[in-house]
């Protein structure tokens, strides 16, 4: 009986073990998580990026772009989203400011793909108000789905910024770049499109883009810093 007893105590033991060692270690996760993002808060604390994240108006030219991307200058241009809606209704704009937003920052882009009516690609800068709320969070998770291992199935990645200050995302599979800094509420978001069923833009392509899109974003994050 004592036999038994002394078994059944073991084996208490060993489960009871085996269920606080797991949320033990996920808890080792967040906390490595959260203190990523702490210390990328703290280091970019004494520099301003505001002109970037807050206020930008779109004060770069195709020679920035071709510069942080290698892309010819000529296969760059300014346009508006007046000047695409010509194209695909061959009218003004149908809707809304027929002058489009102050702040609009739209590029074409060509040699990486064209539409079905035979119009290059456009990628879009823009800041987001999220929130620091929402973007502390955001680069948390980031983090804890890269320690997880999990980055290929969210198809949402994240890397540290040359700056060291700063966050920048990628989902590929949508075309999208963003920058991530906890002490500010906009996100820096580039648009670049993505391969589908209405253009010609292959797999290589567009892996080739993004990675020239992640270049673009650490060189405006050094070019705007105060």
């Amino acid at each position: 009986m004592k036999t038994r007893l002394h078994i059944l105590g073991l084996l208490l033991g060993l489960l009871l073990f085996g269920s606080c060692g797991e949320p033990k270690k996920n808890s080792n996760k967040e906390a490595s998580a959260t203190t990523a993002v702490t210390t990328a808060a703290q280091s970019s604390s004494s520099v301003d990026y505001s002109a970037l994240l807050t206020a930008f108006s779109c004060d770069i030219d195709a020679s920035d772009i071709a510069k942080a991307t290698g892309i010819p200058i000529s296969n760059i241009k300014r346009t508006s989203s007046q000047e695409q809606a010509k194209k695909v209704f061959g009218s003004d704009f149908p809707f809304g400011n027929k002058e489009g937003s102050d702040n609009e920052c739209l590029f074409e882009l060509s040699g990486f793909g064209i539409d079905k009516l035979g119009n290059a690609m456009v990628i879009e800068f823009r800041v987001s108000d999220l929130g620091k709320a929402t973007i502390k969070k955001a680069i948390k998770e980031h983090l804890e789905h890269k320690e997880e291992g999990i980055e290929k199935i969210t198809q949402r990645f994240i890397i540290e910024a040359d700056t060291k200050d700063n966050y920048i995302t990628t989902q590929p599979r949508y075309g999208r770049v963003s920058i991530y800094n906890e002490n500010y509420d906009g996100a820096f978001i580039i648009s670049y499109g993505s391969g589908n069923a209405n253009n010609d833009r292959t797999k290589e392509q567009q892996e080739i883009l993004g990675q020239k899109m992640v270049r673009l974003a650490n060189h405006l994050l050094k070019e705007y810093r105060k």
